[in-house]
Parts: structure tokens; C-alpha cells; sequence
């Protein structure tokens, strides 16, 4: 059955994924600190290094994204 209004259904979807993704990354950072300095506040992920990047597909399958990050954080 489709929808009746697709884009207020793509708004649903947009919404939907940012709460998720937030919510995920605010779990992964919430006991972690900065390599560099050791501060706790406003906390990134990022690679300094691209080439020490485990994967590319991060997104994709959340297990493996955890694991990932949490490798490459240590």
C-alpha cells in the first residue's frame, strides 16, 4: 500500500534516523575521552589517522560498527 503523502513520510524517515543516530553516538561517547587531551566534553569521532580506518561500511551493520569504533579507539 503506498503512502498518501510521501513527503511527509520522507520527513518521518529523516527525523527517525537523526534521533537514532544521536542516540547511538551519544552511547558510544558517553564514557570515553579525548586521545589528546583527555577532555570530556564535546567528544567527535573521527580518524586521524584515514589510513588506520577499519571500515567503510560502518552504517551498515551496527555490531560490527561498534566493535569497529571501539577498536580504532583504543
Amino acid at each position: 500500500m503506498p503512502y498518501k503523502d510521501l513527503t511527509a513520510h520522507r520527513e518521518y524517515q529523516r527525523v527517525w534516523t537523526v534521533k537514532r543516530r544521536t542516540a547511538n553516538r551519544a552511547a558510544y561517547l558517553a564514557n570515553k575521552s579525548c586521545a589528546s587531551c583527555g577532555s570530556t566534553a564535546d567528544l567527535e569521532v573521527d580518524h586521524v589517522n584515514p589510513a588506520e580506518k577499519v571500515s567503510q561500511r560502518l552504517a551498515a551493520e551496527a555490531k560490527t560498527a561498534t566493535d569497529a569504533l571501539t577498536k580504532e579507539s583504543a
